[in-house]
């Protein structure tokens, strides 16, 4: 049952993921550069936001 969840949930990412591409045009070297740059902004927002709470 998790497996089928698993792969069910896998599926659908990569199929996102494909609409995505094509509907921006954007080759696969810029679908991962696109995603890293999300990852590190998301990244030091939270690390800003965790130390102005720390350090309040």
């Amino acid at each position: 049952m998790l497996r089928k969840f698993l792969r069910d949930t896998v599926s659908f990412d990569k199929r996102f993921a494909k609409a995505i591409q094509k509907h921006f045009s954007l080759s696969y070297y810029q679908i991962i550069v696109a995603s890293w740059s999300m990852g590190l902004t998301i990244g030091f927002g939270s690390a800003l936001i965790l130390h102005s709470v720390i350090h309040k």
